[in-house]
């Protein structure tokens, strides 16, 4: 689906002005690094939790979601995200990549840690 049909007055709100530092809805199952990226975003937020630091110093956490989040939602957070993590799939090119960029959330793509290795 393309969630990316925005109406022509949706204002883009600059990365400064979004509640939440990162956004993915999708299968966490895949290959192409997915495991990978959540079990980075569980360490995030456990550090985040029990880090010490103060709340007010830490971004504000990822939104995560599986692959059922409707399409209303979905353009709500990618509009209210700093950042969309982009998953490749055959290609870094992937439909979350261009749908971030037209919701102005800066696309993250996340390379598989094999990929890292050769």
């Amino acid at each position: 689906a393309n969630y990316a049909q925005r109406k022509e007055n949706t204002s883009v709100q600059p990365a400064s002005r979004r509640d939440h530092l990162c956004f993915f809805a999708g299968a966490f199952d895949r290959q192409n690094g997915r495991r990978e990226m959540m079990a980075t975003l569980a360490r995030m937020h456990l550090q985040r939790k029990h880090g010490g630091a103060k709340a007010s110093d830490l971004p504000p956490p990822c939104k995560v979601f599986g692959p059922s989040l409707n399409a209303t939602l979905y353009l709500g957070y990618l509009f209210n995200s700093a950042l969309a993590l982009c998953p490749g799939g055959n290609s870094p090119e992937t439909f979350r990549f261009w749908e971030a960029l037209e919701c102005g959330s800066v696309p993250v793509i996340v390379r598989p840690l094999e990929q890292e290795r050769n």
